[in-house]
Parts: C-alpha cells; sequence; structure tokens
C-alpha cells in the first residue's frame, strides 16, 4: 500500500517550473516592486513548505542569487543619493530590510528542519542566513546613521553538484 501512496505522490507534487511561475513577473517591474513582490511569493512558498525537496532548494537558491542583484543595485542607489524623498527612503529601508528578514527566515526555517543531515546545500544556507542577518542590522541602523563607506560584500553563490 505504502507503494501506490509513493507513487501517486510523485506525479501529484508541485514542480519547480510551477512554483517559481512569479518570476516571470519580475521584468516588468521596478526593483523595490520586485523586491518586495519577491518577499511575498517567498513568504508564501515558505508557509506551503515548498523548499524542502533538493529540486526546489536548488530553484530557491538560484533564484535568491538573482534577486541578490536586485537588492545590491537599490543598496547602491539607496548609498550613493545625497537627497532623497522621505517617502521612498521610507519604502526603501522597510522593503529591503524585510526581503533580508524573509530570506533568513527560510533559511534558518529550511535548517532546523533539515531531515538529510549531510544535505550539501547546508552550508550555504547557514552563510546565506548569517549574511541576511548582518543585512537586516545594517539596514535598521541606516535609519539613525549615515551609510558606511563601503557596504559590500561577496554573495556565496550556489553551484550544483
Amino acid at each position: 500500500m505504502a507503494f501506490i501512496t509513493n507513487f501517486f505522490n510523485k506525479f501529484s507534487a508541485v514542480k519547480p517550473a510551477d512554483v517559481f511561475a512569479w518570476v516571470k513577473e519580475l521584468k516588468g517591474m521596478d526593483d523595490v516592486s520586485a523586491i518586495e513582490f519577491s518577499a511575498t511569493q517567498l513568504n508564501t512558498g515558505i508557509q506551503r513548505d515548498l523548499f524542502k525537496d533538493r529540486q526546489h532548494l536548488t530553484q530557491l537558491l538560484l533564484l535568491d542569487e538573482k534577486i541578490h542583484i536586485i537588492v545590491e543595485r537599490v543598496t547602491t542607489q539607496y548609498v550613493n543619493i545625497d537627497h532623497i524623498n522621505a517617502e521612498l527612503e521610507e519604502r526603501i529601508e522597510s522593503t529591503v530590510f524585510l526581503y533580508h528578514r524573509q530570506i533568513f527566515l527560510i533559511y534558518i526555517s529550511l535548517l532546523e528542519n533539515i531531515e538529510d543531515l549531510d544535505h550539501d546545500s547546508m552550508h550555504i544556507m547557514l552563510a546565506r542566513a548569517m549574511i541576511n542577518a548582518i543585512q537586516m542590522i545594517k539596514w535598521r541602523y541606516y535609519r539613525y546613521q549615515s551609510a558606511p563607506a563601503t557596504f559590500g560584500y561577496n554573495y556565496l553563490v550556489f553551484t550544483s553538484s
């Protein structure tokens, strides 16, 4: 009986292409809206436990790298703009902070609930969780202090084995 259940579960599983279909919508958005939308979609994915299998986790890591480029671009613009509208400044601060928070929570949740202790992406998830925690601290202090002269960091690039 278990064989039949496992057999049908394989066919009813959600495919990564279906889970990440929303990525196509990012092309028409401005950077801040794309970050907000991505955070919302990733939150939905973690609530539905979609990132637990290897295929979805690989897609998540690759997607995080692509969105990270947008986040870095917004961060660079934010740091280099001398005079910025107060509403835009607050929107950027909260959007980028919440994105880093969402990614941090996803990686921590995955690390706490990972079944395969020898998972080849564990070190990447742990490092990215720490990087995003640092970024959350940095963005919280942007409200009260000026941006540091250098802010960049190298993001861990995922390479599948």
